[in-house]
């Protein structure tokens, strides 16, 4: 068994999240298999490392994917100061466009049901789209938007080199079993003078990504960004601050020479989020016992949670209207101005996230006054960074 970045055989088993053995597909749906996370002794990623079992499950999961299930195919959207709601791929590719050229061609690696090329077809409108997937299943639906030329599957060697001047891995890169080797491979890709963008969860402001079983690594801004750069690219903006739960880094190809691995922050407690997370479920177990409740959010997060606890939610509450009306088994999704008043709410987030959001739900929506939001607890001393 050897490590998905490094290749070292360093792993460290930490055993299964929560205190149930259950996960978390990323359409996001249940899933009853156990979510074991590793980590590496010696460049202390953290990552699965797959059985058998678990992989057929991914592989069939991949030829019937569903995405953005409980929100009929439309991207999630983010909620950034200052500007309307919008999906978080038009958010990221417009801090980008002062940087990229006013035509181009771009290709999307793993495009799903084509939330990138929707955004992209509005904002970069000279440019010439592709689109990579394993398979076929959205072609038809891929093709029909706007400045899309070819769609591309199966293997990487139907898509010609060196022809891109912007590659998209959108939620991808934390699909693929050895990261570094992948990123390697697609410099080959880019013209001299290409981009790259990346958004992958950040495992630091959403432990709960650990839940997601078909998720094979989880990455810090500090691991992200030391992978970037000793694969051959350099980083032209660290967009951190775009999604509140997402890692973004808009990178460019660079020929010069790669430079050798670092050592990993020897400070550094691989096993910080883990631990956390286990504490985090059983606070929220005890909370729960005996009330009626409401978890907040329908993303892995919130559905993970939910299948740990004894005792389920009475709703789901959503801002997102694309979601609300939904059911998430038999329990339906609600708008917070649709909650009963007094009604506790799970925050299923790091506790600064939590308190943030609980502060604007309280400000905004009257039936929040007299709720008791339950908050996970900050990190340990000395896990913060």
């Amino acid at each position: 068994m050897k490590c998905n970045l490094c290749r070292s055989s360093s792993l460290t088993e930490l055993g299964y999240i929560g205190i149930k053995p259950a996960s978390v597909t990323s359409e996001p749906d249940f899933c009853a298999l156990a979510a074991n996370i590793y980590y590496c002794q010696k460049c202390h990623h953290l990552q699965k490392a797959h059985t058998q079992k678990e992989l057929s499950f991914i592989n069939s999961l991949y030829q019937n994917y569903e995405t953005y299930k409980f929100s009929s195919g439309k991207e999630q959207l983010v909620f950034p100061k200052d500007c309307p709601p919008r999906p978080r791929s038009y958010h990221a590719i417009e801090q980008c466009l002062s940087l990229l050229p006013k035509s181009g061609n771009l290709l999307d690696i793993g495009t799903g049901n084509g939330a990138i090329l929707r955004s992209a077809s509005q904002l970069l409108e000279k440019w010439q789209l592709f689109a990579f997937d394993l398979g076929d299943k959205s072609k038809a639906e891929i093709l029909a938007i706007p400045g899309v030329v070819e769609f591309y599957t199966e293997s990487l060697d139907n898509v010609p080199q060196e022809n891109f001047n912007l590659i998209v891995l959108w939620h991808s890169l934390e699909h693929i079993p050895e990261p570094a080797k992948f990123l390697t491979q697609l410099r080959s890709y880019l013209t001299v003078d290409g981009f790259l963008l990346i958004q992958v969860p950040d495992i630091h402001r959403t432990p709960f990504d650990f839940a997601v079983i078909d998720h094979w690594s989880h990455f810090t801004n500090s691991a992200l960004v030391k992978l970037c750069q000793e694969t051959g690219y350099q980083i032209e903006l660290d967009g951190y601050d775009w999604v509140h739960n997402c890692l973004t880094l808009l990178l460019k190809r660079d020929d010069r020479a790669i430079p050798k691995q670092s050592l990993p922050d020897s400070s550094f407690t691989p096993d910080r989020y883990f631990h956390w997370l286990k504490r985090t479920v059983e606070e929220f177990e005890r909370a729960t016992q005996n009330r009626k409740y409401a978890i907040f959010g329908t993303g892995i997060s919130g559905i993970w949670v939910s299948s740990q606890l004894s005792n389920p939610p009475s709703f789901f509450i959503d801002e997102d209207s694309q979601r609300v009306g939904k059911n998430i088994g038999n329990i339906p999704i609600i708008k917070p101005q649709d909650m009963p008043p007094g009604i506790d709410i799970v925050m299923p987030f790091t506790h600064a996230t939590g308190k943030n959001i609980s502060e604007k739900m309280q400000k905004e929506y009257s039936t929040c006054h007299s709720s008791n939001f339950i908050l996970s607890q900050p990190y340990l001393k000395g896990d913060s960074h």
